[in-house]
């Protein structure tokens, strides 16, 4: 009895009371970025690691509309910086052009188009840390508040792998073994002399 008490009130209270905006533009946006990215890993075989929206504006006061995108993406291989650079562009401007197409969620974006400001965005090229990747590789690719940062590996990593090392240990090794080109979005065309 308790059990269909319960079924009867969820069926009312979501007649009655319809998802929130938010929740609605959580889901239709989340839903067109796994389904884009289910697309990617197919085509390309990139991983979609990690995703949120923020509802919360410069001054960190909730408004109700979406002000940043975070993604993170993963591949398991070696490029060097051009590839890599092509690859990532392809990524995020093939993102963006399907919200900025898709009429349906501009509505719950803070302003539109959406763009590069408007994304908390990486691609990794070694997640899983297996250190396979040699000088000149490119590490990881990143935009954060308009800027663009790639890590390239400057020195190799000769240490076995080892999925226990601690998170601090692995940042700092990481800083030390490579080095970083960061630039203000959108680049210019000394991002193609790189």
């Amino acid at each position: 009895m308790k059990i269909l008490l319960f079924i009867l009130f969820t069926i009312m209270n979501s007649q009655i009371f319809p998802m929130s905006k938010r929740e609605n533009s959580y889901r239709e946006v989340v839903e067109l970025i796994k389904s884009y990215s289910r697309n990617l890993e197919k085509a390309k075989g990139i991983e979609l690691k990690r995703y949120g929206l923020s509802y919360a504006g410069p001054d960190k006061i909730y408004d109700g509309k979406i002000h940043e995108i975070n993604l993170g993406y993963s591949i398991e291989k070696r490029m060097d910086y051009k590839e890599a650079r092509n690859l990532f562009y392809s990524i995020v401007d093939g993102l963006l052009q399907e919200i900025n197409n898709n009429k349906r969620i501009r509505q719950y974006f803070y302003h539109t188009p959406v763009g590069y400001q408007d994304l908390h965005f990486g691609l990794s090229f070694d997640y899983s840390s297996k250190g396979y990747l040699k000088k000149d590789d490119v590490r990881k690719i990143y935009i954060f508040e308009n800027r663009i940062s790639y890590l390239i590996v400057e020195k190799e990593d000769d240490r076995p792998a080892d999925r226990y090392r601690r998170a601090d240990f692995e940042i700092e090794h990481m800083l030390s073994t490579t080095r970083a080109i960061d630039r203000d979005l959108p680049e210019g065309s000394e991002a193609d002399s790189e």
